[in-house]
């Protein structure tokens, strides 16, 4: 038969940590971070920061701290000298609009005016006839009703009317 398997030795059992765990993972990270390409970065965080107070955003330098972030904010009174050109030129646009919307407005008035007073020479003599006139036309529109016996079907009722009003 063959030979019996017996394992192999088992490794020699490590020697007991000293440190906590917790003192460990932040010796585990340090390494890690000094191996990366990003080591200065957490360096100058570790610098910079405010311990708990660096939550609320970015970290920030002694002199970014002092003074805001960005431009300076624009005085209410004051106006660049480009603003105020800006303003000049809208208000000439807006002149310019005025004007031309006034001068179509005239234009119209006064088409108006030629087109109204040549029918109001010929209507202001028909005015007080004006009623008549509209009389005349109905009594002219019954009678030819009256007198047509096709089409109109309104002149059997005109011919009833005029026989229950005599």
């Amino acid at each position: 038969m063959g030979r019996r398997f017996r394992p192999p030795p088992p490794a020699p059992s490590k020697p007991r940590m000293e440190c906590t765990l917790q003192e460990h993972l932040a010796n585990v990270k340090e390494q890690q971070e000094s191996k990366s390409a990003s080591a200065k970065l957490a360096e100058w965080e570790k610098n910079n920061s405010q311990g708990e107070n660096d939550l609320d955003g970015p970290v920030l330098s002694e002199a970014q701290r002092t003074t805001p972030a960005g431009p300076a904010m624009p005085e209410k009174g004051k106006k660049k000298k480009k603003d105020k050109e800006h303003d000049k030129k809208k208000k000439k646009r807006n002149k310019k609009k005025e004007k031309k919307t006034k001068d179509k407005d005239k234009k119209k008035k006064k088409k108006k005016k030629t087109s109204s007073s040549s029918s109001s020479s010929s209507s202001s003599g028909e005015s007080g006839s004006d009623s008549t006139s509209k009389v005349a036309k109905k009594r002219k529109f019954e009678q030819a009703a009256k007198a047509s016996k096709q089409g109109w079907k309104i002149s059997s009722f005109l011919k009833a009317g005029d026989s229950a009003s005599s």
